[in-house]
């Protein structure tokens, strides 16, 4: 199977840039650590949900890493999964390397995507107390999760990808398919070898059971169900040994390249470590559906009172800082590109075009306002259309957030024209007549000198 395609080359720079700094500090001891003798081991931590961003930046770290030349890639694996698209294309990167020994290190829970990044690894480590499976898309729609059968059509790629996953590296497809189709029975057996007669354990579908050869069947031993219909599989480490899953149980990191050394006959292997950079974490805080919405407020408040006042240069920088964070890590996340930034200037240009040069508020503002808040929903989410039940419940709630923003905007619009005639710089976002006749201060009427000249 092929790899899905890859993200488009400017994010991944824009991803690259940013991490250069991040790893920088990381990479410098590991050039010098690369120079002694030794296979070299190089970390990439994987934790916490997986996203568009976990993405990019695992693709920058992996060759970070991949420029010492390291004998063996560990992808350290702690995370209950996230997002299918961007689970698989880590998974299918990482399998079409070539070059390295990829070894997953399940370190606590690997789950739903982290399960399918595990299986693009040429080999699995575990720690007591990890847990692989439950790969299966949850799929929900406004009455809570859908039924298996009417989900088959997420469920179905998954389950090919994991199965084919599977026996590119060598691991056991009956279990990977248990782990993505709650419709699947899995049977763990005792066959007892022709040539030796000891038993062996072997795990098969309830299908692979009845097509299996009779001659084959009487040699079985023991039949036991351990993953009924209903159920998604999960296993533990001594799971993933006893079904071949695993030859690696490690407490530690070192314990886990003493294994790798002795697995793979080679000298004592050292260790090179990249881990997620911090400012992944200023992206998804910001990228958070309420702060980014709050966000992008105070940004278009900054821009109309830019246009009212220009020339002040804090509500220019304001609205720079708060817009950016906005559209700039929602392309990190790959949710934003050049398209949302332009429906957002574009709709900006034709709301100072009707503020300023057309009299009243007519389609070119109502036009303007559609662009900018159709801008900020379509930089929360990858679709345009929806075609899923799950893609229905996002723009549900996107469309929620959206509205909610713009009712905010138009909420601090309206206090801040109330407000700009007693602040002395935004005195320019209310237009006022010319002072009346008499008025205190005003020049008086022509008229009224002469009547009082005497005679």
């Amino acid at each position: 199977m092929r790899p899905p395609p890859k993200c488009p080359r400017r994010r991944r720079l824009a991803a690259a840039l940013l991490l250069a700094a991040g790893v920088a500090a990381q990479a410098a001891p590991a050039r010098g650590e690369a120079e002694e003798v030794g296979p070299l081991a190089a970390f990439v931590s994987l934790e916490g949900e997986i996203d568009g961003l976990t993405e990019r930046s695992m693709e920058a770290r992996v060759a970070k890493a991949l420029a010492l030349r390291p004998r063996f890639l560990v992808v350290t694996l702690d995370t209950p999964g996230g997002e299918v698209q961007a689970s698989r294309n880590i998974a299918w990167n990482l399998a079409n390397l070539e070059g390295v020994t990829t070894v997953a290190w399940v370190r606590g829970w690997a789950l739903s995507g982290g399960t399918l990044v595990a299986f693009g690894c040429q080999q699995i480590a575990m720690r007591p107390g990890g847990r692989l499976g439950d790969v299966m898309p949850i799929v929900v729609d406004a009455m809570g999760v859908l039924p298996p059968q009417v989900a088959e059509k997420m469920v179905a790629p998954v389950r090919a990808d994991l199965v084919a996953l599977a026996e590119r590296a060598g691991y056991p497809a009956d279990v990977a398919a248990a782990m993505v189709d709650p419709t699947v029975e899995l049977h763990r057996l005792e066959v007892r070898d022709e040539a030796t007669g000891l038993a062996r354990p072997e795990w098969v579908t309830a299908e692979a059971l009845e097509r299996m050869p009779w001659a084959r069947r009487e040699r079985i031993t023991q039949d036991e169900v351990v993953c009924a219909p209903g159920k998604l599989f999960v296993v533990g480490a001594e799971e993933a040994v006893d079904m071949g899953l695993t030859r690696i149980v490690a407490d530690d990191e070192r314990a886990l390249l003493d294994a790798l050394a002795h697995e793979f006959s080679t000298p004592p292997v050292r260790a090179a470590r990249f881990d997620a950079s911090w400012w992944e974490g200023v992206v998804r805080w910001v990228t958070w559906a309420p702060l980014k919405t709050l966000l992008f407020v105070i940004g278009v408040i900054a821009v109309a009172i830019a246009f009212g006042s220009p020339g002040l240069g804090a509500p220019e920088a304001v609205a720079a800082v708060c817009l950016g964070a906005v559209f700039f890590g929602s392309y990190l996340l790959g949710l934003a590109d050049w398209v949302e930034v332009c429906m957002l200037v574009l709709g900006l240009a034709l709301l100072a075009v009707e503020v300023f040069v057309t009299p009243g508020f007519g389609v070119l503002g109502l036009s303007g306002v559609a662009l900018v808040f159709g801008a900020l929903l379509l930089s929360s989410q990858r679709f345009v259309v929806p075609e899923t039940p799950f893609e229905w419940e996002a723009l549900q709630r996107n469309v929620a957030y959206t509205a909610g923003g713009g009712v905010a905007t138009l909420a601090g619009l309206a206090l801040l024209v109330r407000l700009a005639p007693r602040l002395g710089p935004l005195r320019g976002l209310v237009l006022t007549g010319p002072p009346a006749a008499g008025a205190a201060g005003g020049p008086a009427p022509a008229g009224d000198g002469a009547d009082r000249k005497s005679v």
